[in-house]
């Protein structure tokens, strides 16, 4: 995994495997749609809230 850099979607935490920007298919899917909270359903992301 690539620790310095985290998911490409803005309300993920998660850090997604070398060579990739998002950690699922599901933050993939969202690019260009604005999420208020993470839906890749990884547990130690889950509903996390877009800050500001």
């Amino acid at each position: 995994m690539n620790a310095t850099s985290k998911c490409a979607h803005p309300a993920c935490n998660c850090v997604p495997a070398d060579g990739k920007k998002h950690c699922s298919d599901s933050c993939a899917d969202a690019k260009g749609i604005l999420e208020l909270t993470c839906q890749c359903q990884h547990p130690e992301c889950q509903g996390q809230k877009l800050k500001p």
